[in-house]
């Protein structure tokens, strides 16, 4: 993660922010989806790339596109409410991706099926969360807008 959000930098300054944005949400999905795979074989390593490649991809891009489109002045507010705004999002991914194992399995896993029972309930609720990034790359990518030509923005 700590070389990737300057290729996205970079990658947003020839393209735009859709890219990245959409590619780096698309690579935190699948990185969920594999993680849902995990078992005792698992190579996590390979898992936790693939997500961390997607954060570094796509945080940067959203990251400037919120303090970009304010004029200079409210620059620090816009950092302040993109903070906000991801540790919400934070927490409410702990919150289902927490909620869906609990309601499938109650118990302490101590012997290997019950080890099974919660390793399948974990999938599910990490499947949960990886089913709503599609849906939410799509929203995002389809409501950036193209930026105004200097001087015709709100600012003008």
């Amino acid at each position: 993660m700590a070389l990737v959000p300057e290729y996205g930098a970079r990658l947003q300054e020839r393209t735009g922010p859709r890219l990245p944005v959409g590619a780096g949400l698309g690579l935190i999905g699948g990185g969920l989806l594999l993680v849902s795979t995990a078992d005792a074989g698992t190579p996590y390593a390979l898992y936790l790339l693939v997500l961390s490649v997607g954060t570094g991809l796509c945080a940067p891009a959203l990251t400037l596109t919120v303090v970009a489109e304010l004029p200079a002045h409210q620059a620090g507010l816009g950092s302040g409410l993109n903070t906000a705004a991801r540790e919400i999002g934070a927490a409410l991914g702990v919150a289902v991706v927490g909620t869906v194992p609990a309601s499938r399995f109650h118990g302490v896993p101590h012997d290997s099926a019950q080890v099974t029972a919660f390793t399948d309930a974990m999938g599910a609720g990490l499947r949960t969360a990886a089913a709503v990034l599609p849906v939410s790359a799509v929203a995002v990518v389809a409501g950036y807008r193209d930026r105004a030509p200097a001087g015709t923005g709100p600012s003008a």
